[in-house]
C-alpha cells in the first residue's frame, strides 16, 4: 500500500489544471452622464456585479439586505473610469452608451459578503473548457475557439459571473478524438479523455437543439471525475447559452467558495471509516485533494477498515459538511461520544 500511495501522490502532482486570476473586486454599469448622481447610481450597480462575481452566488441580487449594502458603494470605490461601448437595444440594433468601470476596496467587498451571509470565491479560478455542439435541423456542429467572438451571450455572462472559459481548437487532434455526433451523447469519460490536452479540470458540455419555436439544451458539468446534468429551454439561442454558463458557475462556486461567516476548523485529525482497499484510499485522497477547503492532507495511521487523516480545513463545520454533501463521496457522521480526541465528527466512505 505504501508504494501505491507514493505512485498516487506523484500522479496527482503531475495533473496540473489550467487556472486564471479573475478580478473579483470590480464591476461596470451603463450610466447616462459623468455627473456625481449618475456616478453614485452606477457605482451601486457595479458593486452588485462585484458581489455576484466575488461570491459566485447570483441570488445575492434578490437579497433583502442588498440595498443597505449598495448604499455605501461610493465609499468603497478605489477608482473609476468611463468608456464608450456599443450596446444592443431591444429591437436588435446597437447604440453608443457610456459605461462606468469601478474598482472597489477588497476588504470592503469581503465585509459586505459577510454582512449578507455569502461565501467568498477567490481570485484563482479554474478555466472551464466548453464543448458546445449545436444541432440545427439535424446538422450537428462543434463550436471552436475561432468562433468564440460570435458567442456574445456565452462570453458576456462568463465575464459577468467571473468564470474563465476556453473553447477547443477543433484541429485534427480534437476531431480525431471527438466528432459532433459522438459528442452529442458522449459519456463523461469520453469527454475527459478528449480534453486531456487542455489540462482542464472543469469541463462543460452544452448540447443545443433548434426546434420550431424554441431551443432545447442539455448540459453536463465535469469537475475532476464528478459530473452533473441539467436542462434548459428558451425561445432564443442566447437564453440557453446564458443558462449554460450560469448553471456551470452556480455548481462550481458551491464547491470552491469559502464561507467566511464562521471560523475555519483549522487543523483537524479525523477518522475515515469503511476503507476497504488501496483503491478506497486513493478515492479518499483524490476527492479531498480537489477540495480547496481541505489542504495539507497527511495520513497518520491505519486500522482495520479505517484510516486516521490530518488535514487543514479552511471553512467552518457547516460549510464543510455542505461541501461534502454535494458529491456524497464522504459522509459526515457525528463522532462517538466516547472518543474525546475526535473533532466532533468522523467521515465514512460511501460505497
Amino acid at each position: 500500500m505504501q508504494r501505491i500511495l507514493v505512485a498516487f501522490i506523484l500522479l496527482s502532482l503531475l495533473a496540473v489544471s489550467t487556472a486564471a486570476d479573475v478580478d473579483i473586486f470590480s464591476g461596470s454599469a451603463v450610466v447616462a452622464t459623468q455627473s456625481e448622481a449618475d456616478r453614485d447610481s452606477g457605482a451601486r450597480a457595479a458593486l452588485k456585479e462585484s458581489l455576484i462575481k466575488a461570491s459566485g452566488d447570483a441570488s445575492i441580487a434578490y437579497d433583502p439586505g442588498l440595498p443597505a449594502v449598495l448604499a455605501g458603494a461610493s465609499g468603497l470605490l478605489r477608482f473609476h473610469s468611463y468608456r464608450e461601448t456599443m450596446q444592443a437595444t431591444a429591437d436588435g440594433a446597437s447604440e453608443l452608451r457610456l459605461r462606468l468601470d469601478a474598482q472597489f476596496d477588497p476588504a470592503g467587498v469581503e465585509n459586505a459578503l459577510r454582512m449578507l451571509g455569502r461565501p467568498l470565491w477567490g481570485r484563482q479560478r479554474p478555466t472551464a473548457l466548453i464543448w458546445l455542439v449545436i444541432d440545427n435541423n439535424g446538422s450537428k456542429q462543434i463550436v471552436s475557439s475561432f468562433q468564440q467572438s460570435a458567442l456574445g451571450a456565452l462570453t458576456s455572462v462568463a465575464e459577468f459571473r467571473g468564470l474563465p472559459i476556453q473553447l477547443p481548437r477543433l484541429d485534427g487532434a480534437d476531431l480525431n478524438r471527438l466528432d459532433p455526433v459522438t459528442l452529442w451523447d458522449a459519456p463523461p469519460a469520453t469527454v475527459i479523455a478528449a480534453s486531456q490536452r487542455y489540462n482542464a479540470r472543469v469541463i462543460l458540455v452544452a448540447r443545443l437543439q433548434k426546434l420550431q419555436d424554441r431551443w432545447d439544451a442539455r448540459y453536463t458539468l465535469i469537475d475532476g471525475r464528478d459530473a452533473e446534468h441539467w436542462t434548459a429551454s428558451d425561445s432564443a439561442a442566447a437564453g440557453v447559452l446564458a443558462a449554460a454558463v450560469n448553471g456551470a458557475v452556480d455548481r462550481v462556486a458551491r464547491r470552491y467558495a469559502i464561507d467566511t461567516s464562521e471560523p475555519g476548523l483549522g487543523q483537524v485529525t479525523v477518522w475515515v471509516e469503511d476503507v476497504r482497499s488501496a483503491a478506497d484510499y486513493a478515492t479518499i485522497m483524490g476527492y479531498l485533494g480537489k477540495l480547496p477547503a481541505a489542504t495539507d492532507l497527511a495520513p497518520q495511521a491505519a486500522q482495520a477498515g479505517r484510516m486516521l487523516l490530518r488535514m487543514q480545513v479552511a471553512v467552518g463545520a457547516q460549510r464543510f459538511r455542505q461541501l461534502l454533501s454535494y458529491d456524497r463521496v464522504l459522509i459526515w457522521e457525528p463522532a462517538p461520544a466516547a472518543d474525546a480526541t475526535a473533532p466532533g465528527f468522523v467521515l465514512r466512505l460511501a460505497h
